[in-house]
């Protein structure tokens, strides 16, 4: 797809009976980019901060378990890097987001991952003045108590709400 003028700017990963796939988001682009995946925590945390030096940001990242282990894969483009969390409890997830936001940060890439049973949140944050629009905890089509009374609206619902305001879905999580 580079060859052709396209740039990776999401990867996600799955197993289908016990095998890894690998799927990706292609947009047209120009540029340097980077790919790297099947590395631990720390040698992703070092890979980071050596691309970052040579002037690449992270835009995606991708935990995953293999062989009882989270191993990441992400992918960089050219710019100044923004800040990545990870290995964060849900409350810690929360505190960190309202923290981030009061100190001008947004959201650019966020993961939700099992590890030994626990739920963990990764995130990927970048300054910016531009608003956020955040959601979590909502079914995706909303719930009924018999065919023509809705209880609550679902996650669709408020994505095409916003969408029509002008905002556009950088990430999607479920869990």
């Amino acid at each position: 797809m580079s060859s052709k003028g396209h740039r990776l700017v999401d990867l996600e990963t799955y197993s289908i009976n016990g095998k890894r796939h690998w799927a990706g988001l292609f947009r047209p682009g120009r540029g340097k980019y980077a790919m790297h995946r099947g590395l631990t925590t720390d040698e992703f945390a070092a890979r980071q901060k050596d691309l970052a030096k040579q002037g690449f940001k992270l835009i995606d990242i991708e935990p995953y378990s293999s062989g009882g282990n989270i191993n990441w894969a992400g992918v960089w483009r050219a710019g100044k890097d923004g800040l990545l969390n990870y290995n964060l409890s849900t409350n810690d997830f929360e505190a960190l987001r309202n923290e981030r936001l009061n100190t001008g940060y947004k959201l650019i890439d966020i993961e939700t991952y099992k590890h030994h049973g626990k739920q963990l949140w990764a995130a990927i944050w970048e300054k910016n003045s531009i608003d956020e629009k955040w959601n979590a905890n909502y079914t995706f089509c909303g719930t009924k108590s018999n065919a023509d009374t809705w209880n609550s609206k679902g996650i669709t619902d408020r994505h095409n709400e916003w969408r029509e305001q002008g905002y556009e879905l950088m990430d999607w999580e479920r869990y």
